[in-house]
């Protein structure tokens, strides 16, 4: 059955910040809600608004208390609904051509309805009356034109009037209060007591352009290094979504989603996402539940890419922010490498004792990595891992003599010329 997505927007599409009051940051709410738990959900939302707007439409723009704000907030959560957010920071946006209103919200809207799409195999977007009519033809072209809605799609789309939604006045609502939070503090709005209540319903929320290391907190008394590795592993983070986003191959859609619930997770404030916490938002778009090898899989070609990926032992995932972090990640790979290295040594060496030195299972030209790991742990040079015929050398003292084949001349015993 399809997904409801209940679509507003909050602030406007003025990129000249000069401009009286123009707003700083531009938010797009989805509301999605599952149909088996739309009716749960409307009672709640009908129940919020006639306690606190007697039965009035809900808006965001109405209320100026941060007390009252929160209380509202906190009276929407606990029901089954998910929110995926766009937030458009003007600041950032450079693009000439966005400069003109009519291409400013079709573009954005446009981009969260896409990213919406991307997680649900069907959707009825239900979206908030924008302009005029005019407009809002125009809009539905655009959409239509590129791709996101076609007579044969799972999807759907329509304008409604807010006044008849409630639902919609939610999405009014709970964006109109996101946006507040970035505009009070831009660096760190994941910390805001509104956000906070909030954050077991946010599903992603996806900032235009990509900019999650503007809104990472910097935390008193890191120390540079720690800095440089936050930066980077940020940057490489944002780089690889800049790069496969639209990718529609099944393995690199995964690869995405990881790095959005990675940076989701660093910019929310969260230390570690638990590896079950991960897997279930891959299962999401993955067509079976994935295995724990195949999720490995799906973050070790992120770290082959060259992304910064900590864990640890007790499981759990995150983009690193410390040396802590690092070490914490090479502990784990430790515990885990040394022990298949020491075994593959032991197999390695049974197998030459019971050959008599003529056999090297790690002679294949495909296990020259492992050859020299092997080679690294134990201690040895390249000319004593010779099988056969070695030539004559020092003996190394980290494994046992070898037998070999010496002059007679310099044989213990043997007579002088």
């Amino acid at each position: 059955m399809k997904k409801h997505a209940y679509i507003d927007e909050s602030g406007d599409e003025c990129l000249d910040l000069q401009q009286g009051n123009a707003s700083s940051f531009y938010v797009v709410c989805a509301l999605v809600v599952d149909p088996a738990h739309l009716d749960q959900v409307i009672q709640r939302f009908q129940e919020v608004r006639n306690r606190y707007f007697k039965n009035r439409e809900m808006k965001s723009s109405g209320i100026s208390s941060d007390v009252l704000r929160q209380a509202i907030v906190q009276d929407l959560t606990g029901v089954p609904y998910s929110l995926h957010v766009l937030v458009g920071n003007k600041k950032l946006i450079t693009s000439p051509g966005l400069r003109y209103p009519k291409s400013f919200i079709k573009h954005l809207h446009g981009f969260l309805y896409k990213e919406v799409l991307k997680d649900y195999s069907g959707v009825h977007i239900r979206a908030d009356q924008v302009k005029n009519r005019a407009f809002m033809d125009e809009m539905s072209t655009y959409l239509t034109k590129n791709n996101l809605f076609g007579l044969f799609d799972m999807n759907s789309f329509e304008f409604v009037d807010s006044k008849s939604d409630v639902c919609i006045q939610v999405a009014d609502f709970i964006g109109g209060s996101i946006r507040a939070c970035f505009e009070r503090n831009p660096q760190t709005p994941f910390t805001d007591p509104t956000m906070q209540k909030l954050n077991w319903h946010i599903n992603q929320i996806h900032t235009y352009p990509d900019s999650y290391r503007r809104y990472i907190a910097k935390i008193p008394g890191v120390g540079e290094f720690d800095q440089k590795i936050e930066s980077r592993a940020v940057l490489e983070a944002e780089e690889f979504l800049r790069k496969h986003r639209a990718d529609e191959e099944l393995d690199r859609e995964l690869q995405v989603e990881a790095v959005r619930s990675l940076l989701l997770a660093l910019a929310k404030g969260d230390n570690w996402v638990p590896t079950g916490t991960l897997m279930e938002r891959l299962n999401v778009i993955a067509p079976e539940p994935l295995s724990e090898q195949s999720f490995r899989g799906v973050i070790g070609k992120l770290r082959d890419a060259g992304l910064l990926i900590a864990s640890k032992t007790t499981g759990g995932y995150k983009l690193p922010t410390s040396m802590a972090d690092m070490i914490e990640f090479v502990n784990r790979q430790n515990s885990q490498l040394t022990p298949m290295i020491h075994r593959v040594q032991v197999a390695q060496q049974t197998v030459r004792r019971a050959t008599d030195n003529a056999v090297d299972i790690l002679a294949a030209p495909e296990f020259q990595n492992l050859r020299a790991a092997v080679m690294a742990a134990s201690g040895w040079s390249p000319a004593d891992m010779q099988v056969g015929s070695p030539e004559a050398s020092v003996e190394s003292p980290a494994r046992p003599l070898m037998a070999r084949t010496l002059p007679v001349g310099l044989l213990v015993g043997a007579s002088h010329a």
